[in-house]
């Protein structure tokens, strides 16, 4: 892996960090933005940590969807936010394809409880990555609650 890779891996690391509290309900991006490990963090790679994460929980519907598309079962949540992450970096970054898959995969191995889904994150990433950009239709990116009544109060259109 070329040293501008592992570069981004402690952002990429954060970034995993943060959609993990988030979406476990652990705290929550704030929260876990006041951690050691996310303050020792320059402050380029923090932004883009929580730009990643950001922008990962934005388009959470429609990345999921994606990805149940390509995954015949759930995977571990670890394993399920680095696909996150990949596809976000990947469709709503600009992040070059490439980096977005390998630090991905490289961030999989980095953990013994992931390493096993090493191929899987591969197989996946580069999956979605020929397939295209998900959906983004308003609906998708909007919690169902809010869409049905924005259509209620304006109409479909």
């Amino acid at each position: 892996m070329t040293q501008e890779l592992n570069d981004g891996l402690p952002a990429r690391e954060a970034a995993l960090a943060l959609l993990d509290a988030a979406l476990s309900r652990r705290g929550g991006l704030d929260e876990a933005a006041t951690t050691n490990a996310f303050r020792a963090l320059e402050p380029r790679e923090r932004a883009f940590a929580r730009a990643l994460a950001m922008a990962a929980l934005r388009r959470l519907g429609p990345v999921d969807r994606a990805l149940a598309a390509k995954l015949s079962k759930e995977p571990p949540p670890r394993v399920r936010n680095l696909l996150r992450l990949g596809a976000t970096q990947a469709f709503y970054l600009e992040v070059p394809a490439f980096a977005a898959v390998a630090t991905s995969v490289e961030l999989a191995g980095a953990n013994k409880a992931s390493r096993p889904f090493k191929g899987l994150v591969n197989a996946v990433l580069r999956g979605l990555l020929r397939d295209g950009a998900p959906s983004d239709d308003p609906s998708d990116l909007t919690p169902p609650w809010l869409f049905a009544r924005w259509v209620g109060a304006w109409g479909q259109d």
